[in-house]
Protein backbone atom coordinates (compact mmCIF):
# COMPACT_ATOMS: atom_id res chain seq x y z
CA UNK A 1 0.00 0.00 0.00
CA UNK A 2 1.88 3.21 -1.06
CA UNK A 3 -0.91 5.52 0.98
CA UNK A 4 -2.87 5.54 4.27
CA UNK A 5 -6.37 5.96 4.03
CA UNK A 6 -7.14 9.10 5.81
CA UNK A 7 -10.50 8.25 8.18
CA UNK A 8 -12.80 10.30 9.96
CA UNK A 9 -15.64 8.74 12.00
CA UNK A 10 -18.72 9.78 12.82
CA UNK A 11 -21.21 8.37 15.64
CA UNK A 12 -23.60 9.18 17.40
CA UNK A 13 -22.99 7.38 20.30
CA UNK A 14 -20.59 9.53 22.97
CA UNK A 15 -19.93 6.52 24.91
CA UNK A 16 -15.68 6.13 25.41
CA UNK A 17 -15.91 1.98 25.62
CA UNK A 18 -18.18 1.79 22.38
CA UNK A 19 -16.33 4.47 20.54
CA UNK A 20 -12.83 2.53 21.18
CA UNK A 21 -14.21 -0.81 20.34
CA UNK A 22 -15.23 1.23 16.90
CA UNK A 23 -12.07 2.37 15.98
CA UNK A 24 -10.44 -1.49 16.80
CA UNK A 25 -12.37 -2.86 14.74
CA UNK A 26 -11.48 -0.35 11.37
CA UNK A 27 -7.93 0.23 12.15
CA UNK A 28 -7.00 -4.03 12.38
CA UNK A 29 -7.37 -3.23 8.39
CA UNK A 30 -3.41 -2.06 7.38
CA UNK A 31 -4.61 0.70 5.39
CA UNK A 32 -7.02 2.59 7.58
CA UNK A 33 -5.40 5.86 9.30
CA UNK A 34 -7.85 7.46 11.79
CA UNK A 35 -7.41 11.41 11.81
CA UNK A 36 -10.43 12.05 14.10
CA UNK A 37 -13.94 11.00 15.42
CA UNK A 38 -16.60 13.52 15.48
CA UNK A 39 -20.38 13.16 16.90
CA UNK A 40 -22.06 16.20 15.76
CA UNK A 41 -23.16 17.42 12.14
CA UNK A 42 -21.52 21.22 12.25
CA UNK A 43 -18.37 19.40 14.22
CA UNK A 44 -18.49 16.76 10.95
CA UNK A 45 -18.33 19.45 8.45
CA UNK A 46 -15.89 21.84 9.82
CA UNK A 47 -13.28 18.50 10.30
CA UNK A 48 -13.88 17.47 6.74
CA UNK A 49 -12.92 21.48 5.28
CA UNK A 50 -9.80 21.23 7.83
CA UNK A 51 -8.33 17.87 7.12
CA UNK A 52 -7.36 15.79 4.20
CA UNK A 53 -9.65 13.05 5.17
CA UNK A 54 -10.45 10.49 2.15
CA UNK A 55 -12.47 7.65 4.17
CA UNK A 56 -15.99 9.27 6.03
CA UNK A 57 -17.17 6.03 8.07
CA UNK A 58 -20.62 7.03 9.44
CA UNK A 59 -22.45 4.88 12.18
CA UNK A 60 -26.03 5.26 11.73
CA UNK A 61 -26.99 3.78 15.07
CA UNK A 62 -28.97 4.63 16.79
CA UNK A 63 -31.33 6.75 14.88
CA UNK A 64 -30.74 6.09 10.94
CA UNK A 65 -33.26 8.74 9.65
CA UNK A 66 -30.73 11.62 11.10
CA UNK A 67 -27.52 9.97 10.48
CA UNK A 68 -28.85 9.62 6.40
CA UNK A 69 -29.94 13.29 6.23
CA UNK A 70 -26.34 14.02 7.65
CA UNK A 71 -24.86 11.75 5.11
CA UNK A 72 -26.94 13.58 2.06
CA UNK A 73 -25.33 17.06 3.22
CA UNK A 74 -22.26 15.46 3.55
CA UNK A 75 -22.58 14.28 -0.30
CA UNK A 76 -23.44 17.52 -1.95
CA UNK A 77 -20.53 19.38 0.05
CA UNK A 78 -17.61 17.10 -0.46
CA UNK A 79 -18.70 15.04 -3.83
CA UNK A 80 -15.86 13.03 -4.37
CA UNK A 81 -15.33 11.92 -0.57
CA UNK A 82 -16.03 7.67 -0.09
CA UNK A 83 -18.68 7.31 2.92
CA UNK A 84 -18.92 3.53 4.14
CA UNK A 85 -22.24 3.40 6.48
CA UNK A 86 -21.95 0.79 9.75
CA UNK A 87 -25.72 -0.25 11.44
CA UNK A 88 -26.79 -2.92 13.42
CA UNK A 89 -29.60 -3.11 11.32
CA UNK A 90 -29.28 -5.21 7.63
CA UNK A 91 -32.63 -5.15 6.65
CA UNK A 92 -32.46 -4.18 2.41
CA UNK A 93 -34.46 -0.87 2.94
CA UNK A 94 -32.35 0.51 5.35
CA UNK A 95 -29.59 -0.75 3.00
CA UNK A 96 -31.00 0.76 -0.14
CA UNK A 97 -31.34 4.15 1.89
CA UNK A 98 -27.69 4.29 2.72
CA UNK A 99 -27.20 4.03 -0.78
CA UNK A 100 -29.23 6.34 -2.20
CA UNK A 101 -27.85 8.96 0.39
CA UNK A 102 -24.36 8.16 -1.05
CA UNK A 103 -22.05 5.64 1.10
CA UNK A 104 -20.15 3.69 -0.84
CA UNK A 105 -20.77 0.63 0.92
CA UNK A 106 -22.35 -0.83 3.58
CA UNK A 107 -21.39 -3.03 6.25
CA UNK A 108 -23.27 -4.50 9.25
CA UNK A 109 -22.06 -4.21 12.88
CA UNK A 110 -19.77 -5.64 14.48
CA UNK A 111 -17.68 -5.01 11.63
CA UNK A 112 -16.07 -8.29 9.67
CA UNK A 113 -12.50 -7.61 8.38
CA UNK A 114 -13.26 -9.35 5.34
CA UNK A 115 -16.30 -7.56 5.06
CA UNK A 116 -13.67 -4.09 5.24
CA UNK A 117 -11.46 -5.48 3.05
CA UNK A 118 -13.99 -6.08 0.28
CA UNK A 119 -15.29 -2.34 0.82
CA UNK A 120 -11.81 -0.63 1.04
CA UNK A 121 -10.91 -2.15 -2.61
CA UNK A 122 -11.52 0.67 -4.90
CA UNK A 123 -9.85 3.11 -2.11
CA UNK A 124 -6.69 0.37 -2.11
CA UNK A 125 -6.74 -0.21 -5.75
CA UNK A 126 -6.62 3.60 -6.20
CA UNK A 127 -3.79 3.88 -3.46
CA UNK A 128 -1.62 1.67 -4.75
CA UNK A 129 -2.18 2.37 -9.12
CA UNK A 130 -2.90 -1.04 -9.66
CA UNK A 131 -3.54 -1.54 -13.30
CA UNK A 132 -6.30 -3.72 -14.23
CA UNK A 133 -7.00 -6.43 -17.47
CA UNK A 134 -10.73 -6.19 -18.27
CA UNK A 135 -12.04 -9.98 -18.74
CA UNK A 136 -15.49 -10.22 -19.83
CA UNK A 137 -16.18 -13.20 -20.71
CA UNK A 138 -19.62 -14.17 -22.08
CA UNK A 139 -20.54 -18.02 -22.27
CA UNK A 140 -23.00 -18.57 -24.53
CA UNK A 141 -25.10 -22.29 -25.32
CA UNK A 142 -26.40 -23.37 -28.85
CA UNK A 143 -28.69 -24.95 -27.42
CA UNK A 144 -30.68 -25.44 -24.06
CA UNK A 145 -29.23 -27.69 -21.74
CA UNK A 146 -25.98 -27.94 -23.08
CA UNK A 147 -24.38 -27.07 -19.74
CA UNK A 148 -23.65 -23.55 -19.58
CA UNK A 149 -24.92 -22.61 -16.71
CA UNK A 150 -22.73 -25.12 -14.97
CA UNK A 151 -19.53 -23.56 -17.02
CA UNK A 152 -20.66 -20.19 -16.05
CA UNK A 153 -20.48 -20.98 -12.14
CA UNK A 154 -17.42 -23.10 -12.01
CA UNK A 155 -14.99 -20.82 -14.08
CA UNK A 156 -16.43 -17.97 -12.12
CA UNK A 157 -15.19 -19.47 -9.61
CA UNK A 158 -11.60 -21.06 -10.71
CA UNK A 159 -11.07 -17.49 -12.35
CA UNK A 160 -11.44 -16.40 -8.43
CA UNK A 161 -8.99 -18.46 -7.30
CA UNK A 162 -6.05 -16.92 -9.76
CA UNK A 163 -7.04 -13.33 -8.87
CA UNK A 164 -6.93 -11.94 -5.82
CA UNK A 165 -10.71 -10.37 -5.50
CA UNK A 166 -14.05 -12.25 -6.17
CA UNK A 167 -14.77 -12.65 -9.65
CA UNK A 168 -18.32 -11.48 -10.64
CA UNK A 169 -20.99 -13.85 -12.12
CA UNK A 170 -23.64 -12.17 -14.01
CA UNK A 171 -27.30 -14.13 -15.05
CA UNK A 172 -28.43 -12.46 -18.06
CA UNK A 173 -30.87 -15.93 -18.36
CA UNK A 174 -33.51 -13.43 -16.85
CA UNK A 175 -36.58 -15.70 -17.28
CA UNK A 176 -35.69 -18.88 -16.54
CA UNK A 177 -31.75 -18.17 -14.94
CA UNK A 178 -30.20 -20.69 -12.52
CA UNK A 179 -26.70 -19.30 -11.40
CA UNK A 180 -28.26 -18.77 -7.94
CA UNK A 181 -29.95 -22.26 -7.63
CA UNK A 182 -27.00 -24.03 -8.61
CA UNK A 183 -25.38 -22.32 -5.67
CA UNK A 184 -28.47 -22.67 -3.72
CA UNK A 185 -28.25 -19.48 -3.26
CA UNK A 186 -31.40 -17.20 -1.84
CA UNK A 187 -30.44 -13.35 -2.75
CA UNK A 188 -31.41 -10.51 -0.73
CA UNK A 189 -30.84 -8.32 -3.91
CA UNK A 190 -31.03 -9.17 -7.60
CA UNK A 191 -30.36 -7.40 -11.11
CA UNK A 192 -33.83 -6.13 -11.27
CA UNK A 193 -33.52 -4.21 -8.05
CA UNK A 194 -30.32 -2.13 -9.83
CA UNK A 195 -32.62 -1.64 -13.36
CA UNK A 196 -35.18 -0.32 -11.48
CA UNK A 197 -33.44 2.25 -9.06
CA UNK A 198 -34.38 5.83 -9.88
CA UNK A 199 -31.22 6.78 -9.05
CA UNK A 200 -27.52 6.66 -10.77
CA UNK A 201 -26.07 2.92 -11.10
CA UNK A 202 -22.65 3.38 -9.60
CA UNK A 203 -19.97 1.12 -8.23
CA UNK A 204 -21.21 0.84 -4.19
CA UNK A 205 -25.28 0.29 -5.32
CA UNK A 206 -23.62 -2.50 -7.76
CA UNK A 207 -21.51 -4.17 -5.39
CA UNK A 208 -24.26 -4.28 -2.60
CA UNK A 209 -26.60 -5.52 -4.71
CA UNK A 210 -24.42 -8.43 -5.43
CA UNK A 211 -24.18 -11.98 -3.32
CA UNK A 212 -20.74 -12.67 -2.34
CA UNK A 213 -20.19 -16.38 -1.53
CA UNK A 214 -17.24 -18.31 0.45
CA UNK A 215 -15.81 -19.73 -3.17
CA UNK A 216 -15.03 -15.45 -4.03
CA UNK A 217 -17.89 -15.27 -6.95
CA UNK A 218 -20.37 -12.43 -6.51
CA UNK A 219 -23.35 -13.31 -8.09
CA UNK A 220 -25.75 -10.53 -9.51
CA UNK A 221 -29.18 -13.16 -9.80
CA UNK A 222 -31.61 -12.55 -12.45
CA UNK A 223 -35.15 -11.21 -11.30
CA UNK A 224 -37.20 -13.09 -8.60
CA UNK A 225 -40.45 -12.47 -10.54
CA UNK A 226 -41.23 -12.91 -14.28
CA UNK A 227 -43.04 -9.88 -14.51
CA UNK A 228 -39.95 -7.85 -13.22
CA UNK A 229 -38.20 -8.82 -16.52
CA UNK A 230 -39.98 -6.59 -19.09
CA UNK A 231 -38.44 -3.39 -17.29
CA UNK A 232 -34.62 -4.85 -17.36
CA UNK A 233 -33.48 -1.50 -19.37
CA UNK A 234 -30.47 -2.43 -21.78
CA UNK A 235 -28.88 0.37 -20.89
CA UNK A 236 -28.51 -0.13 -17.11
CA UNK A 237 -27.13 -3.61 -17.96
CA UNK A 238 -24.74 -1.86 -20.30
CA UNK A 239 -23.59 0.38 -17.45
CA UNK A 240 -23.85 -2.58 -14.67
CA UNK A 241 -21.40 -4.56 -16.85
CA UNK A 242 -19.08 -1.23 -17.08
CA UNK A 243 -19.18 -1.23 -13.34
CA UNK A 244 -18.28 -5.11 -12.80
CA UNK A 245 -15.26 -4.78 -15.57
CA UNK A 246 -13.62 -1.88 -13.81
CA UNK A 247 -14.22 -3.76 -10.29
CA UNK A 248 -13.18 -7.01 -10.97
CA UNK A 249 -10.34 -9.18 -12.73
CA UNK A 250 -13.28 -11.18 -14.56
CA UNK A 251 -17.01 -11.38 -15.26
CA UNK A 252 -18.81 -14.12 -16.70
CA UNK A 253 -22.10 -13.82 -18.01
CA UNK A 254 -24.23 -16.24 -18.71
CA UNK A 255 -25.49 -14.94 -22.07
CA UNK A 256 -28.94 -15.50 -23.45
CA UNK A 257 -29.06 -17.00 -26.83
CA UNK A 258 -31.72 -14.95 -28.33
CA UNK A 259 -30.04 -11.59 -30.38
CA UNK A 260 -32.19 -9.20 -28.07
CA UNK A 261 -31.14 -5.96 -27.06
CA UNK A 262 -29.73 -7.17 -23.69
CA UNK A 263 -27.68 -10.23 -25.39
CA UNK A 264 -26.45 -7.94 -28.08
CA UNK A 265 -25.27 -5.20 -25.05
CA UNK A 266 -23.02 -7.80 -23.23
CA UNK A 267 -21.90 -9.88 -26.69
CA UNK A 268 -20.72 -6.13 -28.08
CA UNK A 269 -18.90 -5.69 -24.62
CA UNK A 270 -17.13 -8.72 -24.16
CA UNK A 271 -13.72 -9.53 -24.64
CA UNK A 272 -14.37 -13.02 -25.11
CA UNK A 273 -17.39 -15.48 -26.31
CA UNK A 274 -17.38 -19.04 -24.93
CA UNK A 275 -20.02 -20.75 -27.76
CA UNK A 276 -21.09 -23.92 -26.00
CA UNK A 277 -21.98 -26.86 -27.94
CA UNK A 278 -22.34 -30.91 -27.66
CA UNK A 279 -21.41 -33.32 -30.62
CA UNK A 280 -24.34 -34.15 -31.83
CA UNK A 281 -26.20 -32.79 -35.09
CA UNK A 282 -28.73 -29.92 -33.93
CA UNK A 283 -25.88 -28.78 -31.54
CA UNK A 284 -23.29 -28.26 -34.30
CA UNK A 285 -25.82 -26.72 -36.36
CA UNK A 286 -27.23 -23.97 -33.85
CA UNK A 287 -23.29 -23.01 -33.26
CA UNK A 288 -22.86 -22.75 -36.96
CA UNK A 289 -25.54 -20.36 -36.93
CA UNK A 290 -24.80 -18.36 -33.80
CA UNK A 291 -21.13 -18.04 -35.22
CA UNK A 292 -22.36 -16.43 -38.07
CA UNK A 293 -24.68 -14.31 -36.32
CA UNK A 294 -22.26 -12.67 -34.11
CA UNK A 295 -19.62 -12.10 -37.18
CA UNK A 296 -22.26 -10.71 -39.23
CA UNK A 297 -22.71 -8.17 -35.91
CA UNK A 298 -19.15 -7.46 -36.38
CA UNK A 299 -18.03 -9.48 -33.69
CA UNK A 300 -14.00 -10.16 -34.64
CA UNK A 301 -14.18 -14.24 -35.15
CA UNK A 302 -11.45 -14.20 -33.03
CA UNK A 303 -13.26 -13.33 -29.94
CA UNK A 304 -15.37 -16.26 -30.62
CA UNK A 305 -13.91 -19.49 -29.09
CA UNK A 306 -15.96 -22.81 -29.11
CA UNK A 307 -15.94 -25.05 -26.74
CA UNK A 308 -17.27 -29.00 -26.94
CA UNK A 309 -18.87 -29.79 -23.90
CA UNK A 310 -19.51 -33.43 -22.31
CA UNK A 311 -17.43 -35.16 -24.74
CA UNK A 312 -17.18 -38.95 -25.10
CA UNK A 313 -14.43 -40.41 -27.23
CA UNK A 314 -17.03 -43.05 -28.31
CA UNK A 315 -19.18 -40.10 -30.09
CA UNK A 316 -19.59 -40.82 -34.23
CA UNK A 317 -18.71 -37.21 -34.42
CA UNK A 318 -15.54 -35.41 -32.82
CA UNK A 319 -13.83 -31.99 -31.94
CA UNK A 320 -12.21 -32.56 -35.63
CA UNK A 321 -15.91 -32.15 -37.25
CA UNK A 322 -16.77 -28.85 -35.12
CA UNK A 323 -13.52 -27.50 -36.08
CA UNK A 324 -14.00 -28.39 -39.83
CA UNK A 325 -17.80 -26.50 -40.09
CA UNK A 326 -17.11 -23.53 -37.91
CA UNK A 327 -14.09 -22.70 -39.81
CA UNK A 328 -12.13 -21.89 -37.08
CA UNK A 329 -10.22 -23.79 -33.99
CA UNK A 330 -12.02 -25.59 -30.76
CA UNK A 331 -10.73 -23.52 -27.95
CA UNK A 332 -11.73 -26.30 -25.24
CA UNK A 333 -13.16 -29.69 -25.08
CA UNK A 334 -14.65 -30.47 -21.59
CA UNK A 335 -15.60 -34.10 -21.13
CA UNK A 336 -18.69 -35.70 -20.28
CA UNK A 337 -18.73 -36.87 -16.10
CA UNK A 338 -22.57 -36.78 -15.81
CA UNK A 339 -22.72 -38.21 -12.29
CA UNK A 340 -20.03 -36.18 -10.41
CA UNK A 341 -21.44 -32.76 -12.61
CA UNK A 342 -25.61 -33.99 -11.34
CA UNK A 343 -24.60 -34.39 -7.72
CA UNK A 344 -22.88 -31.26 -8.01
CA UNK A 345 -25.77 -29.77 -9.38
CA UNK A 346 -28.47 -31.55 -6.83
CA UNK A 347 -26.53 -30.24 -3.75
CA UNK A 348 -25.76 -26.30 -4.90
CA UNK A 349 -21.94 -27.60 -4.19
CA UNK A 350 -18.96 -26.40 -6.83
CA UNK A 351 -16.82 -29.08 -8.75
CA UNK A 352 -13.64 -27.29 -7.09
CA UNK A 353 -15.07 -28.43 -3.74
CA UNK A 354 -17.54 -31.34 -3.95
CA UNK A 355 -15.11 -33.24 -6.66
CA UNK A 356 -11.48 -31.43 -6.86
CA UNK A 357 -10.11 -34.17 -9.27
CA UNK A 358 -12.94 -34.40 -10.86
CA UNK A 359 -11.88 -34.04 -15.21
CA UNK A 360 -14.89 -31.58 -15.71
CA UNK A 361 -12.92 -29.40 -12.99
CA UNK A 362 -9.71 -29.58 -14.41
CA UNK A 363 -10.91 -28.91 -17.77
CA UNK A 364 -12.74 -25.87 -16.36
CA UNK A 365 -9.83 -25.12 -14.29
CA UNK A 366 -7.23 -24.71 -17.67
CA UNK A 367 -9.80 -22.92 -19.23
CA UNK A 368 -9.85 -20.42 -16.48
CA UNK A 369 -6.12 -20.48 -16.84
CA UNK A 370 -5.93 -19.66 -20.09
CA UNK A 371 -8.93 -16.97 -20.08
CA UNK A 372 -6.42 -15.26 -16.77
CA UNK A 373 -3.51 -15.17 -18.88
CA UNK A 374 -5.15 -13.89 -22.64
CA UNK A 375 -4.45 -17.50 -24.03
CA UNK A 376 -7.00 -17.76 -26.68
CA UNK A 377 -4.63 -18.86 -29.21
CA UNK A 378 -6.96 -21.94 -30.88
CA UNK A 379 -4.73 -24.56 -33.64
CA UNK A 380 -7.18 -25.06 -35.99
CA UNK A 381 -8.27 -28.67 -36.40
CA UNK A 382 -8.88 -30.28 -39.63
CA UNK A 383 -10.89 -33.04 -39.49
CA UNK A 384 -9.40 -36.31 -41.34
CA UNK A 385 -12.45 -37.80 -42.20
CA UNK A 386 -13.53 -37.88 -46.19
CA UNK A 387 -16.70 -35.95 -46.44
CA UNK A 388 -19.89 -37.99 -46.51
CA UNK A 389 -22.95 -38.16 -44.53
CA UNK A 390 -21.97 -36.64 -42.37
CA UNK A 391 -20.92 -33.65 -43.89
CA UNK A 392 -24.27 -33.72 -45.43
CA UNK A 393 -26.02 -33.66 -42.28
CA UNK A 394 -24.13 -30.74 -40.74
CA UNK A 395 -23.73 -28.82 -44.37
CA UNK A 396 -20.92 -26.89 -45.42
CA UNK A 397 -18.26 -24.97 -43.35
CA UNK A 398 -19.03 -21.30 -41.84
CA UNK A 399 -17.76 -18.64 -44.38
CA UNK A 400 -15.60 -15.77 -42.72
Amino acid sequence: MNEDIKTCIYSENTNADYGSALRTSLVRHPAIHILTEVHDHQGLIDCLGRLPVTLLVLDLDPKPASVLAIMEDVCARFPSLAIIALSDNAEPDLILSAMRAGCRQFITKPVDLDDLTRALKPLTRAASGQAKTERLICVLGSSGGCGVTTICANLAIELAQLAAEPCALVDLQLEFGSVATYFDLHPTHTIADLTNTPNEIDAQITEQAMTVLPSKVAVLARPQRIEQVAHVDPERIAQILKILTRGHDAVVVDTPRRFDRIGITALEMANSVLLVLQLSVPSIRNAQRLYKGLVQYGMPPEKIHPVVNRFTRNSPISPQDVAQHLNTGVFAVIPNDYQTVQAALDFGRPLLSDSPDSPVRKAIAKIAGRIYRGDFDSTKLKSERKAGLLSRWLGSGAKR
